[in-house]
């Protein structure tokens, strides 16, 4: 019984040892970096009324394999934003060279991908950013203006990344 009680001993020290240097060769492996792939701009805005909607030409994505994206809205409206306010963004994926339904007219009919939220008040220039999936292969941004006022120009630019390891 004595044996028993001295191997169990043994076993539950070497276990603690292990674990001890587990975590030290954890705690030596460094911080979390994101890999980040090359900046792109997916839509470039004009004067947008209103609940108008802008779909752009098709984009092959110059990075591949990122599992995300964030994009940066940079606009301007003129007039005043209203409470609640936004940029609603589809991201339009095809499959076998189909593209989904995906119109400046009739929109989605899904969810948007990422909704941009403004400040409510004066117009002038905002800087927002989402992060939203990355899609495999070519895709195309729909983006509505849902911000009571017209944005007068404006551009997203999306860069891919995939998570640190």
């Amino acid at each position: 019984m004595r044996q028993r009680y001295v191997w169990l001993c043994v076993w539950f020290l070497l276990w603690w040892l292990c674990a001890l240097l587990a975590g030290y060769v954890l705690a030596l492996a460094g911080p979390i970096t994101n890999q980040r792939g090359t900046f792109q701009t997916w839509l470039t805005l004009g004067s947008t009324a209103n609940t108008n909607a802008v779909l752009g030409s098709i984009i092959t994505p110059l990075s591949t394999g990122y599992q995300q994206t964030e994009c940066l809205l940079d606009g301007t409206w003129s007039g005043t934003i209203a409470a609640q306010a936004g940029m609603a963004l589809w991201v339009c994926t095809e499959i076998n060279s189909v593209y989904e339904d995906c119109d400046a007219t009739l929109l989605s009919a899904r969810r948007p991908d990422a909704v941009f939220p403004l400040r409510a008040g004066a117009g002038g220039v905002q800087r927002v950013k989402q992060t939203i999936l990355m899609p495999p292969g070519p895709l195309k941004a729909l983006m509505q203006n849902v911000s009571g006022t017209t944005l007068t120009s404006g551009t997203l630019t999306c860069q891919p990344y995939t998570p640190g390891n």
